[in-house]
């Protein structure tokens, strides 16, 4: 059986912007910075373009040091202790590839610090397999105006007329740097091209809305936390929330081509951030079982290790759906169902209840074309292909398993890498712990860093709306606490309430108890919870940063 570039293409815009692969969150940044500066158009990258370094190896390259020791007058004393400087710079300021590897250690791109820190990126190391695409789609259709206001902050001390430092606006140091390094001439780059990045919608506007509000919120802080802790906060808020759009895109998209046909809420989505039952009423939510304990061996490490695996058996079956949705948009154009502009989805999936003349056999070609006659006969057909070959489906079914069959191994490893990187696995800023033993897979767990991302976030209220839109800090009780993580996001602490939990145990009941302590023994360590008393008005999470709108 042999395939075609068309039998087997999978990334689509329309579904998702993302090229399953291993990424990088820094990455995705510093190319969403450029979407953020063009209003969704990238730089053209010239010819020939130089490489960014940090000491000169070539007369084409850009040197990191040689621009510090241009300007001698603004960037005093570093001419003078070359080997700190290029210390300081490897170790705090630069994303380097192959790092440790002397002959193939090269920079990716700065920091993610500043909206111009892309300017010093080499493109062939800095890719994001357009993760910021998908970022930017969510933004541009979750809150048009949080544009503007995401690009203002990271723009700071920026003159808008001379793309230079404005020498007023008190920046720390190493923001400063990069932005004094990303505005030399040398390192200018080119208007952006025609195309727009992001002009397909995300099929889940409730999941980009909720994203939106959540930066909203932690712009709130830019004057009460130091600027590389906001962008910490924005990049991790920012990963969790792609990661947890792939997980509903893994239900979402199967139950569509299941079902033929769309929901009626997921058409008109009214599942905003305001609304409390954001996740309680959308039929596609993914909940999660989170364990906020460190011992893998505990009964709710396993029932969150459960959870776990339901989320990535999953991915499967999204293979199987992102193949149909692409066969099924491919033949709608090609028909030209619709004259002059793209088929929607919704008309696409009523083929598969209503097809058109022509449809079944369409697809039977196709079939036909994977096993050309030509074929070295001596060659032996597997038996699963047999068999499909054989079963009784009609041939759109057929053709899909067919492709499915031979390629859902490869996407499924990949698809299982980018959700693990989306929930930066591992680390205090990821929703996700695995160990290495057999008995200690992925479980869900929040790292003390996101903890307090998210509390940073719960603990304000809205107090306006629009470009006018404020906030104000209040203590949060530690119950109300879970249902907000439950309900917004999905994170389940105790799930003793839940319908998906009726059948629990003894044991599930105890496991979820200790849950909650073992939260409240984390918000305690990093300084947000103390109980003063067994009263459960005493028991609240306290903001760090009082904001009074």
């Amino acid at each position: 059986m042999k395939l075609s570039a068309h039998d087997q293409v999978f990334r689509n815009p329309r579904i998702c912007h993302i090229d399953p692969k291993r990424l990088e969150l820094d990455r995705v940044l510093i190319n969403l910075f450029m979407l953020l500066r063009y209003n969704g158009q990238r730089a053209i990258v010239r010819v020939g373009r130089k490489l960014v370094t940090i000491e000169r190896s070539g007369a084409q390259n850009i040197a990191l040091v040689d621009l510090i020791a241009k300007h001698p007058d603004k960037l005093k004393g570093f001419d003078q202790y070359p080997a700190i400087t290029r210390r300081w710079l490897e170790t705090d300021l630069l994303d380097i590839v192959f790092r440790g590897v002397s002959d193939r250690e090269t920079i990716a791109a700065p920091r993610p610090l500043h909206l111009d820190a892309y300017r010093l990126r080499n493109p062939k190391h800095c890719r994001d397999y357009n993760a910021a695409d998908q970022l930017f789609s969510m933004i541009r259709y979750g809150d048009l105006e949080l544009i503007a206001k995401l690009r203002d902050f990271l723009a700071a001390g920026l003159d808008p007329t001379t793309r230079k430092y404005d020498e007023h606006t008190a920046l720390d140091l190493d923001t400063l740097l990069i932005l004094r390094l990303s505005s030399d001439e040398s390192v200018s780059d080119r208007p952006p091209g025609a195309e727009t990045i992001g002009k397909e919608p995300p099929l889940c506007y409730g999941q980009a809305r909720l994203m939106c509000d959540d930066i909203w919120r932690l712009l709130t802080y830019k004057n009460k936390v130091p600027r590389h802790v906001l962008i910490g906060y924005l990049r991790s808020i920012m990963g969790l929330h792609l990661g947890l759009y792939m997980l509903k895109l893994f239900q979402l998209l199967p139950g569509w081509v299941n079902t033929h046909q769309t929901t009626d809420d997921c058409a008109q989505c009214r599942y905003g951030p305001s609304r409390r039952e954001h996740y309680s009423r959308c039929l596609y939510r993914p909940l999660m079982l989170v364990d906020m304990a460190e011992d893998y061996r505990t009964r709710m490490a396993e029932l969150s290790r459960q959870s776990a695996d339901a989320h990535y058996s999953r991915i499967s079956d999204y293979v199987r759906a992102v193949f149909a949705m692409n066969q099924l948009l491919l033949y709608a154009n090609n028909a030209r169902i619709a004259a002059q502009r793209l088929t929607p989805i919704p008309q696409a999936l009523q083929l598969l209840d209503s097809p058109t003349e022509g449809f079944q056999a369409y697809f039977q070609v196709k079939i036909n074309n994977l096993f050309p006659p030509d074929d070295d006969k001596e060659e032996e057909t597997p038996q699963e292909i047999e068999r499909i070959r054989d079963m009784a489906l009609p041939p759109f079914e057929k053709y899909i398993e067919l492709i499915a069959l031979k390629r859902t191994g490869f996407h499924r490893r990949y698809l299982t890498q980018l959700v693990d990187e989306l929930f930066q696995k591992n680390t205090e800023m990821g929703a996700m712990v695995q160990g290495k033993a057999r008995a200690n897979g992925r479980r869900f767990h929040l790292g003390s860093r996101l903890l307090e991302t998210l509390i940073q976030i719960a603990v304000l209220e809205p107090t306006g709306t629009g470009a006018d839109k404020t906030f104000r800090s209040h203590p949060m009780p530690i119950d109300e606490f879970t249902r907000w993580l439950e309900e917004r996001y999905g994170f389940v602490i105790d799930g003793s309430h839940l319908p998906e939990f009726a059948d629990a145990d003894i044991r599930d009941y105890e496991a979820f108890r200790g849950n909650v302590q073992a939260l409240k023994s984390r918000l305690r360590e990093i300084g947000f919870f103390t109980d003063l008393s067994d009263a459960y008005n005493a028991q609240t999470i306290r903001p760090r940063y009082p904001i009074d709108g």
